[in-house]
This record gives C-alpha cells, structure tokens and sequence, in this order.
C-alpha cells in the first residue's frame, strides 16, 4: 500500500497599516476607542491558490 502525501502550498505574509484591511470600517465602527487602531496593524496572507485572509490586529 502506497500513501502520498502533499505539502501545504506556501503562504505570503505582509504586514501593512491597520487601515489597509479590507474590513477596517467595519472593526472601526464597533469599537468602543477607535483611536487603538493607530497603534495596530493589519495581516494579509495569500495563499498559493490566492485566497486571501486579512484581519486588523490591535496591540494586546
């Protein structure tokens, strides 16, 4: 019996200005102080078959 396995395809990782994520309004405008998105960031990872995950992430 033969197994085959296959490697995940690569991920490409920027960090980029909390209001460069595609859903910063929306998190903008349900935070009780907005002004913590100055000190954040936003994720965006592209997969190999070019979905796309990105979030705004605020300072802990």
């Amino acid at each position: 019996m033969t197994t085959m396995t296959s490697t995940p395809p690569p991920l490409t990782v920027t960090a980029l200005p909390a209001q460069e994520a595609y859903d910063y309004e929306y998190h903008r405008a349900r935070l009780a102080d907005p002004s913590v998105l100055d000190q954040s960031v936003a994720i965006r990872i592209f997969r190999a078959n070019r979905t796309r995950l990105e979030r705004v992430l605020t300072q802990a």
